[in-house]
C-alpha cells in the first residue's frame, strides 16, 4: 500500500514535529527570561528577535539534515503541531510553576539593587532623609519634609 517513500516522508514528518516540540522549548526558556527581565519594550523586542533567528537556525538545520534541504508543506505542519503540543501540554504547567519562581528573582534581584544602592550614596557621603532625622524629631522631620 506505501511505498518506501511514504515511510521516508512519514518519518520526516516524525521528526518535524520532534523538531517543532524543541522550538517550543526554546521559546519557553525565551519566555521565562523574558519574565525575569521586567517588561522593558527594548528587551522583549530584542528576545523575539533572537528567538526568530533561533527558531529559523532550527528550522534550516533540520531541514537540510532530514531532507537534504527540500522544502515540503507537511515539515512547516508538523513543525507547528509539534510547538502547539509542547506549548499546550508540558509547557502551560511548566511555565505556571516557573512564573512563582521568576516572580522571586526579580524580588530578589531588585532587594540586592536596593542595597547596593543605599550602600553607594552611604559611601559617597549622601545620606538619606530618615538618616537626617533623629529619634525624637521623627514627627518633626515628617510634617516639614527635611
Amino acid at each position: 500500500m506505501f511505498g518506501i517513500a511514504h515511510y521516508y516522508f512519514f518519518s520526516v514528518f516524525i521528526k518535524s514535529i520532534g523538531t517543532g516540540y524543541l522550538i517550543g522549548f526554546v521559546y519557553l526558556l525565551f519566555s521565562v527570561f523574558r519574565k525575569c527581565g521586567g517588561g522593558n519594550t527594548f528587551a522583549v523586542a530584542a528576545s523575539d528577535i533572537i528567538f526568530c533567528l533561533v527558531a529559523a537556525v532550527l528550522h534550516f538545520v533540520f531541514l537540510l539534515d532530514a531532507n537534504a534541504g527540500v522544502h515540503r508543506s507537511f515539515i512547516l505542519a508538523g513543525e507547528a503541531i509539534g510547538f502547539f503540543v509542547f506549548l499546550f501540554l508540558p509547557g502551560k504547567s511548566f511555565s505556571a510553576k516557573t512564573r512563582k519562581l521568576t516572580m522571586n528573582a526579580k524580588d530578589r534581584f531588585y532587594r540586592a539593587y536596593v542595597k547596593m544602592k543605599n550602600r553607594i550614596t552611604r559611601f559617597s557621603g549622601k545620606k538619606k532623609s530618615s538618616d537626617r532625622c533623629k529619634k525624637t524629631e521623627k514627627n518633626y522631620c515628617k510634617n516639614n519634609n527635611n
